[in-house]
């Protein structure tokens, strides 16, 4: 092996330890998004079956969106926007 080969091992291994390194947070990050979206999908369809018929909110990837990033805020928002409308 020469030098040049050596030196572009060395940067790939590095790199593939980076990215090893980086996954586990990205792979949270991911998961407690997901767990956010399901749980405030269950309390957006939860209280949509004991709400009063105009106010209820509609279960679609915008409204899981709001919710997965909001969280339990995100479920109050879209009740207020809907009971405003």
């Amino acid at each position: 092996m020469d030098s040049n080969q050596v030196l572009i091992l060395i940067i790939i291994i590095t790199l593939a330890i980076s990215v090893i390194m980086v996954m586990p947070k990205f792979f949270k990050i991911i998961g407690m998004l997901l767990l956010n979206c399901g749980v405030g999908l269950f309390c957006l369809y939860f209280i949509n079956l004991i709400a009063p018929m105009h106010w209820q909110v509609g279960l679609n990837f915008l409204t899981g969106a709001i919710v997965s990033i909001l969280g339990l805020p995100g479920v109050a928002l879209l009740y207020a926007i809907q009971i405003m409308i």
